[in-house]
């Protein structure tokens, strides 16, 4: 039997059969989409994902292919594996309720094109991540911007250098903000991180669910990146290397609040999401 990493799941199951006695059939069948002499229209169905700048479930093999990593959003933002060095490849590996998950080693990472959320503009991101190792240094599980001569890193979500969970974004004015939680993460656990960004407000971090830490910033943007730099998942710039798994990545251009992530952990990982009741024996009728 397979248990899920977060949760043992229930399923609670009824039904019957009543034989010698009588049914009645109704069917109702629509085909095609034009009726000939009358009129036809086309409904389309809103995107799961529509509002959000993008959402990578992680759950593809990685090969180093162009855009093997899919974004579930309208923006298609996929993104590569090793960004197309087949050195630096992620394993795919189970996740948070029996879901596929993306496992680092550390020098492995995935590229991500460069979302559409402007340097003024508020942001979320959520994902789920257990670490393998707990060695000490920063190790990054996503990043926004890469620092080079010509551009700088924008935001980034991982683990301080003793394994405190923890958030910086640069802003404008040469100011970068950071903000921990108080106790570190434990290796081979999984858990729910988030952060929030609000210009002129606050950078506030959210460990499952709940907010853990938060620190006021008057700055009204953060620092400008190029249409060439890129996002990325397991590093920052080229360097801190997480150790561990990273599931399900969602950046929106928009704040969410606690109960808001409570409602994503507890969607993957409520203990009474279903509920297990006893075998029954198959009963028939007459």
């Amino acid at each position: 039997m397979t248990f899920c990493p977060c949760n043992t799941f229930h399923e609670t199951s009824s039904g019957g059969l009543i034989a010698g006695s009588s049914a009645t059939l109704s069917t109702d069948i629509r085909e095609g989409g034009v009726c000939a002499g009358g009129t036809a229209s086309v409904w389309m169905a809103g995107n799961t994902w529509d509002g959000f700048a993008a959402v990578w479930p992680l759950g593809e093999i990685s090969t180093g292919a162009a855009g093997e990593f899919a974004d579930l959003s309208s923006n298609n933002l996929d993104g590569t594996g090793g960004g197309g060095n087949t050195s630096f490849l992620t394993t795919l590996d189970d996740g948070v309720f029996c879901l596929d998950s993306q496992y680092f080693d550390g020098k492995d990472f995935i590229h991500f094109p460069k979302d559409n959320i402007s340097t003024s503009g508020e942001f979320s991101v959520s994902l789920w991540i257990k670490r393998a190792d707990n060695s000490f240094g920063e190790k990054w599980f996503f990043s926004r911007g890469v620092q080079t001569s010509s551009t700088k890193w924008n935001f980034a979500l991982g683990l301080s250098y003793i394994g405190q969970l923890q958030a910086k974004i640069q802003l404008s004015e040469d100011v970068v903000a950071r903000v921990f939680s108080s106790d570190k993460l434990i290796p081979e656990r999984w858990y729910h991180v988030a952060v929030s960004w609000k210009p002129q407000d606050a950078l506030r971090l959210y460990l499952d669910g709940s907010i853990v830490s938060e620190a006021a910033t008057s700055q009204a943007s953060t620092v400008a990146y190029s249409g060439s730099n890129y996002s990325q998942a397991g590093r920052l710039s080229n360097g801190g290397g997480f150790v561990g798994n990273v599931q399900e990545i969602r950046l929106k251009p928009s704040i969410e609040s606690d109960a808001y992530f409570a409602a994503e952990h507890d969607n993957f990982c409520q203990s009474s999401f279903c509920e297990l009741g006893n075998t029954i024996d198959e009963a028939v009728f007459a």
